[in-house]
């Protein structure tokens, strides 16, 4: 045996429909063999724990040949028809193991959050795993995903202790397709960590679906590494190279309380809600002409079509199958009628629209999975075509014959054009599903109808908040100056590129002052100070101040807390005072970029900070330099906790 030889090709963890195997539905492992003869598997192994390599092995009867797939069913059923493993595989993550006899590992596959009757798989010439749509003992298909960037975070739980266990944090996928999550970023301090825990390989979203990570600080699939504060914090959601997707600022958090976005948020500007029209296994009724009935069969919703054949309630697709692959998307058959005959076949589709959301209606989507053409009618007007020109006729066939890899994928198609088609009450879709040949082993038309309604939402609230999150730093203090207390002061600035609105902005616990309706333009500095006359007198008249707080910097230990305009509770930063070192009594300043870095340190952490920034301090020996003269701010990720400000 060779690693190239024996793979493990797909996996599918949560199998709600897709392969029924003698009245369950089993989780499913499907191996491929590339080598050159057949192959015994007596004593290879498979298992999903390293320390159990033993979890199923194959016996002697057991042979695989080259180019062939073998289905493996991962549960614990003992049937003969099927080979069982004995392990059901965790939809929520975890790996796979394939070893030799001799122990030796043969292929191995780890994988993140699973979606229902989706698969993973190897794909393309390198083999790379990708999500795939599901193809038990056939050649892998890879399913299309959406963009990682629509992505948001949609819900979040920081304060749980009965109903839940455990804090949680939710993402949304406003887009029609899955999504991979793998690789992305989530972090609480997107400041000093945005790479605090990294999303595992092949988890994926569903699309216009949610994938909730639970925040209890275990590092594995389903879980991020890190808890929430219920005292308020950010959340933040960065793609692989560490780009904003998005990011939530929550203040203090009730008790079994969870806070998110309503209903979803597609996007900061707007608010979109889909609506399905009609579901892959809506009701059909389908007809092979045996000669031309004109077009009432696709213009009138009242056509009398009782005589045609009605499908199953579900997968809901139309078509035929003689071989394999479309097999579990059909439930109206039409081979009896259709292979030899015709390459022809008529679908009406009835469903019902409301008159208070066709008002609303802001686009029409058509999803097709076709094999290998199709005419669609919407009241009798024609929406779209695929893979036919011309004019159809009760006998028509498709241009040329299309892929089955292809086919089994949703073509989403814009006919927004076409809304004013739609009627309060009853309306008709009518498809005229199109085969390449008389003789081909197969044929497939498979359908939805979404609507969507997309509504301006409000304005971010949060925008100003995160600005003076990310840019607004507390950049000296001033406590026990020389002179005494009337000269103490505290220096803000703005180490931003965005213009910040410092109304309302708060310093709180040692001193207590609130900002006026002032901005701070981006490397610009503001003081607070003890007292205005003193302060000038020692620095001059050329310093923004911005006020005059209450209350002294004390140099026995204070918190100084700049908090979030009212009534946004959340700390921008928390500074702990340590009464460890009180014989020293001058300035702190942070450390600039063109700073020279000699007698810095860094400072004792603080274990009280829920935004968990670490700053360098410097201290100085300058009694009498003025403020933001010399230096600007610099931020150091080196620790998850607070500077220390020792008096």
């Amino acid at each position: 045996l060779s690693h190239s030889s024996l793979l493990i090709n797909e996996l599918l963890a949560i199998n709600d429909s897709t392969l029924e195997h003698e009245g369950s539905l089993p989780d499913l492992v499907e191996l491929y063999y590339d080598g050159p003869s057949e192959l015994n598997l007596a004593g290879v192994s498979i298992t999903d724990d390293p320390e159990d390599p033993h979890k199923f092995v194959f016996g002697a009867a057991t042979t695989i040949k080259p180019g062939e797939y073998l289905l493996l069913l991962a549960d614990s059923g003992t049937t003969v028809s099927a080979i069982h493993l004995g392990f059901a595989l965790d939809g929520d993550g975890e790996a796979l193991y394939l070893y030799d006899k001799e122990g030796e590992l043969l292929d191995s596959v780890e994988f993140g959050m699973q979606l229902p009757d989706m698969s993973v798989g190897r794909t393309g010439t390198e083999g790379q795993w990708s999500l795939t749509v599901p193809t038990p003992g056939q050649a892998n298909v890879a399913q299309p995903l959406g963009d990682p960037a629509t992505l948001r975070i949609n819900e979040w739980l920081a304060s749980a202790e009965v109903l839940f266990e455990d804090d949680f944090v939710e993402l949304y996928n406003p887009h029609d397709l899955p999504v991979d999550l793998s690789g992305l970023y989530i972090t609480d301090n997107p400041v000093t960590q945005p790479d605090k825990y990294q999303l595992g390989p092949l988890s994926f979203v569903a699309g216009h679906g949610f994938a909730v990570l639970t925040a209890d600080g275990r590092s594995e699939p389903g879980h991020v590494d890190f808890r929430l504060s219920g005292d308020g914090e950010m959340i933040a959601l960065l793609d692989s190279d560490l780009n904003e997707i998005d990011k939530v600022l929550f203040g203090p958090q009730t008790t079994d309380v969870s806070q998110g976005r309503v209903p979803d948020p597609s996007s900061a500007t707007a608010s979109t809600v889909v609506i399905n029209l009609i579901g892959e296994d809506a009701t059909k009724r389908a007809l092979v002409p045996a000669t031309d009935i004109g077009q009432a069969w696709r213009t009138n919703t009242g056509f009398n079509d009782r005589s045609w054949t009605v499908g199953a309630p579900g997968p809901g697709g139309v078509g035929y199958e003689r071989s394999s692959g479309y097999e579990n998307l059909i439930s109206l058959d039409l081979e009896p009628r259709m292979y030899g005959q015709n390459t022809s076949c008529y679908i009406r589709i009835r469903f019902m629209a409301d008159a208070g959301d066709l008002s609303r209606f802001t686009e029409l989507t058509l999803r097709m999975r076709y094999d290998d053409g199709f005419v669609a009618y919407l009241n009798g007007a024609e929406v779209a075509r695929g893979n036919f020109s011309g004019t159809p006729t009760w006998n028509s066939s498709a241009n040329a014959s299309r892929s089955d890899s292809a086919a089994v994928v949703f073509e989403d198609i814009d006919i927004s054009g076409f809304l004013s088609t739609l009627e309060n009450g009853e309306n008709l879709l009518a498809v005229h599903g199109l085969n390449h040949s008389l003789t081909s082993s197969d044929m497939l038309i498979g359908v939805r109808l979404d609507a969507a309604i997309t509504t301006a939402a409000e304005e971010q609230p949060f925008a100003g908040a995160m600005d003076l999150l990310a840019g607004l730093r507390v950049t000296e203090l001033m406590y026990h100056a020389a002179g005494g207390s009337n000269f103490d002061y505290v220096e803000l600035a703005n180490i931003s590129d965005t213009r910040l609105d410092l109304t309302g902005v708060r310093i709180s616990e040692g001193i207590e002052f609130v900002f006026g309706e002032m901005a701070l333009e981006p490397g610009g500095h503001v003081v607070v100070v003890s007292n205005v006359a003193s302060f000038r007198s020692a620095y001059g008249t050329s310093i923004n101040i911005a006020g005059q707080y209450s209350g002294n910097l004390s140099n026995g230990g204070d918190q100084v807390v700049l908090q979030l305009p009212w009534p946004l509770e959340g700390a921008i930063l928390r500074l702990s005072g340590d009464r460890r070192r009180r014989h020293i009594s001058d300035n702190r300043r942070a450390v600039g970029p063109s700073g020279h870095m000699e007698r810095a340190r860094e400072l004792a952490p603080s274990t009280t900070n829920p935004r968990r920034v670490t700053e360098v301090m410097r201290q100085t020996a300058q009694l009498g330099h003025s403020p933001s003269s010399l230096y600007s701010y610099r931020l150091c990720p080196t620790s998850r906790a607070a500077p220390t400000i020792s008096g």
